[in-house]
């Protein structure tokens, strides 16, 4: 095993027993996670599969302590399933990627925290927030709108503000 997954490991073991006793804390592994892998995606246009690992883990973990985890579990294969199908639905008709594979396994995280009806939020408030952006760069550039043909923009920063805000709003 790498050094990596079992510092993984250690940290999920004692984030999720210590979240199951201290209630409230586990927002705090949340929020790193999140922010974790919305930094990481802003800078490089990845997300680190160890931050998605994490979430789930921890997520499930959380849902389970809740009494929710088969519906939580659900969700995560859904979405999962859903953006992977978006994804490569949009590479066969466009010829390149517009969502990749950390999208992908971020938003099967982010189920295993928000559930199946907390994720629908997660994914329209990051859509919108999205398109603003493309809209006000597209606008911005040489002060008429420009068009998002060839935009790249990070959606995994727009994920993890949405699903921090349904969180907090308490919808799953």
């Amino acid at each position: 095993m790498s050094r990596s997954f079992l510092i993984l490991l250690h940290i999920t073991v004692y984030t999720v027993a210590f979240a199951m006793l201290h209630g409230p804390w586990f927002s705090i592994v949340f929020a790193g996670c999140l922010i974790w892998a919305s930094v990481v995606d802003f800078e490089r246009f990845e997300i680190p599969d160890l931050a998605s690992i994490f979430l789930w883990i921890t997520g499930l973990a959380v849902a389970f302590g809740a009494g929710v985890f088969a519906w939580h579990l659900a969700a995560t294969v859904i979405w999962g399933a859903l953006f992977w199908g978006v994804a490569a639905f949009y590479r066969q008709v466009r010829g390149w990627d517009g969502l990749g594979f950390g999208d992908v396994k971020l938003i099967a995280g982010i189920a295993a925290w928000t559930g199946f009806y907390g994720t629908i939020w997660v994914v329209f408030m990051a859509a919108i927030a999205g398109i603003g952006m493309l809209l006000i760069s597209g606008v911005s550039k040489a002060g008429k709108f420009q068009g998002p043909q060839q935009s790249a923009v990070a959606f995994g920063p727009f994920l993890c503000l949405s699903a921090w805000a349904i969180w907090l709003i308490g919808v799953s």
